[in-house]
């Protein structure tokens, strides 16, 4: 499947999933949907178990900063580890938060304070489950069995 097929597949599922989520906890919408929308979204078009290719669409939105990603796609060849279950999703992330957060340390900058978001639950939770949804919708499409690594 194309990056395009993948990308509106993807984003028709995380739209419908999102609107369950209302029906299903009307007390936490819209804010609970969005959130996990917004983390869906953020999954399918930049973060796609994909950017471990230089040409694919995900590679191309983070334009001339699509070079960050070179180290992530020399340690992780396309449909390698990038595409597993549970180590895919989460080596794109701590690989984006990771530098921001050194380089915080090493200017001296307390990243407590930063942090804090990520650690509010009612909003990492949500987002975080919209992330993941992308990811492994990515996966189902391409037919990839469950692993680990």
């Amino acid at each position: 499947m194309d990056g395009r097929a993948h990308e509106r597949l993807t984003l028709f599922h995380l739209a419908w999933t999102g609107l369950a989520l209302s029906a299903l906890m009307p007390d936490h919408a819209p804010q609970v949907s969005l959130l996990y929308m917004a983390g869906g979204a953020v999954g399918t078009l930049y973060l796609s178990p994909d950017i471990d290719l230089p040409d694919s669409r995900a590679s191309k939105r983070w334009g001339f900063l699509s070079l960050l990603w070179e180290p992530y796609r020399a340690l992780h060849p396309h449909r390698g580890a990038s595409h597993s279950w549970v180590y895919g999703p989460l080596s794109r992330l701590l690989y984006l938060l990771f530098p921001p957060f050194v380089l915080l340390l090493v200017l001296g900058v307390d990243p407590a304070p930063l942090l804090a978001p990520l650690l509010d639950l009612k909003v990492s939770v949500p987002v975080l489950a919209g992330y993941l949804f992308s990811q492994w919708a990515h996966l189902v499409q391409d037919g990839v069995e469950f692993r680990v690594f």
